[in-house]
């Protein structure tokens, strides 16, 4: 069994009822849950008999000791979890797509306690105490300045402990937007082509790689090549593609590793979409579950079993993939579909 260590916001999710419009939902009832990207992926880890910790910064109040009693009925360790008081929970509002209609999030995230938590407020000795892996994603630095800063505290202190880092670039158009003096875009490039090259395991897709890390579209070179190439850090680069609308979707992705052939998976195609928002962090659990043992020989088995653990994900409502081992597996072998287990 591994140990990970996953650090991001975890915030309110609002999310509306069915396929209504927000001017539909409010006034009204909507769902409320816990979401975030690095703690649906602690989550996920977890279930899959993983230890797995998430570290964040709450709000010292109710709000917050209900969020963290969520992550810990997942099996989810959070006791590094820093309280702040005088704060406030980050929330963001789901507009579920359908049909030819595009979902639509909304993010109320400033002045978050997590976006205000400097780096030396955690406890980063207990924190990487007896970590194996830390896996972090490209929203977090998006969020702050500070939240910036406590990335690549993370990082370099990861790295410095021998302790293996996987990053999912995870580019949020809606937020990067802490320093005025530049776009959202231009600030993720400067930031996220620094962080990337210090971690071990690349994930993202080919906008990601081409805008956010500044690598040519070469049709003589594939982009996880030249990215092998120029960072040395780097192991293992993988590429996913996605396409679709509304309830349906199609994904696939490429394992690009230094000491084995590519391997590219063969394309899901996802119908009767429940949720999509979660499903990218299910493959990057999934991923980095087989990437850290050795229950795959192959390449090939290793990213089949990630694209599975993705379109399992879009079949459950809200952020966290409720799936186990043994599903994923019976996906991945195509023997699932329209059964019920009686």
């Amino acid at each position: 069994m591994k140990s990970f260590v996953t650090i991001g916001e975890i915030m309110g999710r609002f999310c509306t009822q069915g396929f209504a419009r927000f001017e539909q939902a409010v006034p009204g009832t909507m769902a409320v849950t816990f979401g975030g990207a690095e703690a649906s992926i602690a989550a996920l880890l977890a279930r899959l008999g993983n230890s797995a910790a998430f570290v964040t910064a709450l709000p010292n109040n109710p709000i917050g000791h209900a969020c963290v009693t969520e992550l810990r009925a997942m099996n989810v360790d959070s006791r590094q979890t820093v309280f702040v008081d005088d704060s406030r929970l980050g929330l963001y509002f789901v507009e579920q797509a359908v049909g030819a209609r595009a979902g639509q999030v909304i993010y109320d995230r400033d002045r978050s306690a997590f976006a205000t938590t400097s780096a030396d407020r955690y406890d980063w000795e207990a924190i990487f105490a007896n970590a194996d892996w830390l896996v972090i994603t490209g929203i977090t630095p998006a969020i702050s300045k500070l939240a910036a800063e406590m990335t690549c505290e993370a990082i370099g202190r990861a790295k410095r402990s021998g302790i293996r880092i996987a990053i999912d670039m995870n580019f949020r158009s809606k937020l990067w937007r802490w320093d005025p003096s530049c776009s959202p875009a231009e600030l993720a490039f400067r930031w996220m082509s620094k962080l990337a090259r210090e971690v071990d395991v690349l994930i993202g897709g080919v906008d990601d790689f081409v805008n956010r890390l500044g690598f040519p579209q070469d049709e003589k070179t594939a982009l996880p090549t030249q990215i092998l190439n120029a960072y040395e850090n780097v192991q293992h680069v993988v590429l996913t593609r996605r396409s679709g609308s509304g309830g349906e979707q199609r994904f696939s992705a490429e394992l690009h590793s230094r000491d084995q052939d590519p391997a590219v998976s063969g394309t899901a195609n996802i119908t009767s979409v429940v949720d999509r928002i979660g499903t990218g962090d299910a493959f990057a659990a999934a991923l980095i579950d087989s990437l850290a043992s050795d229950r795959f020989s192959s390449a090939i088995d290793t990213i089949e079993f990630a694209v599975a653990a993705c379109q399992l994900a879009h079949t459950i409502p809200g952020d966290f993939s409720l799936i186990e081992r043994s599903e994923i597996l019976e996906a991945m072998a195509g023997s699932s579909a329209g059964r019920i287990r009686r």
